[in-house]
């Protein structure tokens, strides 16, 4: 995947971009948010075993990566095994993401970003280099 290892953000159709909000919760935020910039890196560590078709968000603002639990962003961790994990589903150029227990990262109402089931369907973004 040519965007994996570099900065990129996710923008929605309507210019904004994925990222974590002040409250560490997934948020649909102004682009010029600091912690809308990540690196997606591949192949993430799991039980001592590199997964090569899972990625995980380093958040450049932080150095760090994106720890989730139940739904909520729990703050970003060095340890790799607590880090989540995601896979990547495209629709042509656009890319949806979900993690191993088969949630899916969707924007809902607003600027309110959250997981679903699969039947819910993740929104698909737009990959951006930074520039």
């Amino acid at each position: 995947v040519a965007f994996a290892n570099i900065p990129i953000r996710l923008k929605t159709d309507d210019g904004k971009c994925f990222g974590i909000n002040a409250q560490n919760e997934l948020a649909k935020l102004n682009c010029r948010y600091p912690r809308t910039e990540w690196i997606l890196v591949k192949g993430m560590i799991k039980e001592h075993v590199k997964d090569p078709t899972m990625y995980s968000f380093k958040c450049i603002d932080k150095d760090k990566y994106m720890v989730m639990h139940d739904k909520k962003v729990v703050g970003f961790g060095n340890n790799l095994h607590q880090v989540t994990r995601w896979s990547l589903q495209w629709d042509g150029d656009k890319v949806a993401f979900y993690n191993e227990e088969n949630k899916y990262i969707k924007v809902a109402k607003g600027s309110d970003v959250r997981l679903v089931d699969k039947e819910q369907g993740g929104t698909y973004w737009n990959i951006v280099p930074v520039s």
